[in-house]
């Protein structure tokens, strides 16, 4: 029989594992010594609900994940047990941090595991990423190839006509009238341009084959088959060009009314 029969077969029982129960399973595993230890705290009227008690830390997690894995095999499952507030850990799934600074014979006393003395062994400690000791980093001593326009990047704000057939599916958004970015903002359909190197709404042509509303939009920028998917409907769309600075600070408030769009800047 091996460790885990015999464990299983001692936590199975309708009662509390006996004395000799544990003995029985401690025997099994060539522990004649702990058997006969925890027989003679039985006679003695020491009561123990497992063998670790008194092992001082042998086989601690072996034995307790026998008993919760026998424990599982005898209660019925219970769909309603399972909760959020029942959700916890394995055993020994997490280990209890060393306390520093007690005394030598903790083995992280005195210096606590830092060494002695330097800039790593006092307060943070730390020494920022790419540091080389005061010598020439190696991100400067190499040359630095390619082209970056993240400064002065200009992004869109997509929204596919797809949503917008939702949106005036479910009655967000009217079909009648002109529909403006502020219009598009106040229904929940855009953000509010809240990143400066965002410029304004551009239509995309996702999910145009559910879209089937006529409509008149004013945005930023749209692509080609999206401004084919709207005039095959009918409808018709027009792209503006507002200060990034006025449009936002009019999607951000809405009492503000969209100033007058400027002309379209486009490079010769």
């Amino acid at each position: 029989m091996n460790l885990r029969s015999t464990f299983n077969l001692a936590a199975a029982s309708p009662l509390r594992p006996s004395s000799s129960a544990w003995a029985a399973a401690l025997a099994s595993c060539n522990s004649t010594s702990m058997a006969r230890a925890y027989a003679t705290r039985a006679r003695k009227g020491v009561r123990s609900s497992s063998p670790t008690s008194y092992l001082g830390g042998g086989l601690p997690y072996l034995t307790r994940k026998l008993e919760l894995e026998a424990q599982r095999e005898l209660e019925p499952f219970d769909p309603f047990s399972i909760a959020l507030n029942k959700i916890a850990d394995n055993p020994g799934a997490h280990k209890k941090a060393r306390k520093v600074g007690r005394g030598t014979g903790s083995s992280k006393g005195k210096q606590c595991g830092r060494g002695t003395k330097g800039q790593k062994a006092r307060g943070r400690g730390k020494v920022s990423p790419g540091f080389e000791g005061g010598q020439t980093p190696l991100y400067k001593r190499v040359r630095k190839h390619g082209f970056t326009n993240a400064m002065f990047r200009s992004e869109f704000v997509g929204i596919n006509l797809g949503q917008l057939q939702q949106w005036i599916d479910a009655g967000r958004l009217s079909p009648e009238g002109k529909i403006t970015m502020a219009t598009l903002q106040q229904s929940g359909l855009s953000s509010k341009l809240t990143k400066s190197y965002e410029k304004g709404i551009k239509l995309l042509a996702g999910g145009s084959e559910f879209f089937a509303a006529k409509l008149d939009l004013e945005v930023s920028k749209v692509s080609q088959a999206a401004r084919e998917a709207i005039e095959k409907n009918g409808g018709s769309v027009q792209e503006v060009y507002y200060h990034p600075r006025q449009l936002r600070m009019a999607l951000r408030h809405p009492e503000n009314p969209l100033p007058p769009p400027q002309e379209y800047r486009t490079r010769p």
